[in-house]
C-alpha cells in the first residue's frame, strides 16, 4: 500500500513539474523583426579657399649690453617640526551571529506536532511524524507508520517565473492530468505572492486518482535564480489544517 502511495505521490509531483515546463512552451511565440533600410549618405563637395602669404618685413635688431648684478644669498632658517600625537581608534567587536537556518535555527517557535525541515535552501514546518526519503531526485515526506496518502513531495525544477501565469498553468494541468491519469481537474485556483526570500506561485485543485479523491496544492518557488516545486497531496480531512501550517511557513533560507 505504501509503495503504491509513494508511486502516486511521485507521479503527481512529476505531473506538476511537467506542467511548469509545458506552460513555458505554450506561451512561446515568434517575433518577426522588420528589415531596416539605410539611406545612402550624400557627401557635399568642399572647396578650399586659396591662401595668400603676405611678405614678412625684416626689422633690424640691436643687441643691448648686459650687466650682471651681484647676488646675495639670504640666510635660511629651519622651522621647528611639531609631531602630532597618534590617537588609537577604539576596537569595535562584531556582534555574534545566530547559526543559519540550515542548522534548524530559523523559527523562533515550532508549534506542537511540527518540526523543521530544510531542503535545497528551503525551510518549512512539517508534521513531526513525517519522515523524508529520497526518491529518484525527489524528496518524499510522509508518515510511514500510517500511510494514509497525505504526503509532501518536493524537487528542484528548471522553470521560469514568467511562464507561471494562471491561464498557462490551468491549461497545462488539465492537459497533463487528462493525459497521465485520465482524470479531470476540478476546483482550480491560482495565487502569486512574495514569501520570505523569494516568490511563490500556488495552484490548488482536486482530482480523482485510482478511485480516491485527492486535493492537491502545488507550490512553485523562485529564489536566487533557482526554482523548486513542493506538492502537497491531501487525502484525509485532517490534513487540511496541518498542510495550511506547512504552506504558511515556507521560506527561503539560502540564496547561494
Amino acid at each position: 500500500m505504501m509503495k503504491k502511495l509513494a508511486k502516486i505521490a511521485a507521479m503527481i509531483l512529476t505531473a506538476a513539474l511537467l506542467a511548469g515546463i509545458l506552460s513555458g512552451c505554450s506561451g512561446a511565440g515568434k517575433t518577426t523583426e522588420a528589415p531596416t533600410t539605410q539611406a545612402p549618405a550624400t557627401e557635399a563637395p568642399t572647396t578650399a579657399a586659396p591662401t595668400t602669404a603676405a611678405p614678412a618685413a625684416e626689422v633690424p635688431t640691436t643687441a643691448a649690453p648686459t650687466t650682471a648684478a651681484p647676488t646675495t644669498a639670504a640666510p635660511t632658517t629651519a622651522a621647528p617640526t611639531t609631531e602630532a600625537p597618534a590617537t588609537e581608534a577604539p576596537a569595535t567587536e562584531a556582534p555574534a551571529t545566530e547559526p543559519s537556518s540550515a542548522e534548524g535555527k530559523h523559527f523562533d517557535e515550532v508549534p506542537e506536532g511540527f518540526k523543521e525541515f530544510s531542503y535545497e535552501g528551503v525551510t518549512f514546518l512539517i508534521p513531526e511524524d513525517f519522515t523524508a526519503q529520497e526518491n529518484g531526485g525527489m524528496m518524499l515526506l510522509m508518515n510511514e507508520k500510517q500511510p494514509t496518502g497525505d504526503n509532501i513531495n518536493m524537487a528542484p525544477s528548471q522553470d521560469k517565473l514568467e511562464n507561471y501565469t494562471e491561464e498557462n498553468l490551468k491549461k497545462t494541468m488539465e492537459s497533463v492530468y487528462q493525459g497521465t491519469f485520465n482524470t479531470e481537474v476540478k476546483d482550480f485556483a491560482y495565487s502569486r505572492e512574495q514569501i520570505e526570500g523569494g516568490e511563490m506561485v500556488t495552484v490548488t485543485f482536486s482530482a480523482e486518482l485510482y478511485g480516491i479523491k485527492m486535493y492537491i496544492t502545488s507550490c512553485n518557488l523562485f529564489y536566487g535564480g533557482k526554482a523548486m516545486n513542493i506538492t502537497f497531496t491531501q487525502v484525509t480531512d485532517e490534513a487540511a489544517d496541518v498542510f495550511k501550517t506547512c504552506i504558511g511557513s515556507i521560506c527561503i533560507t539560502d540564496l547561494q
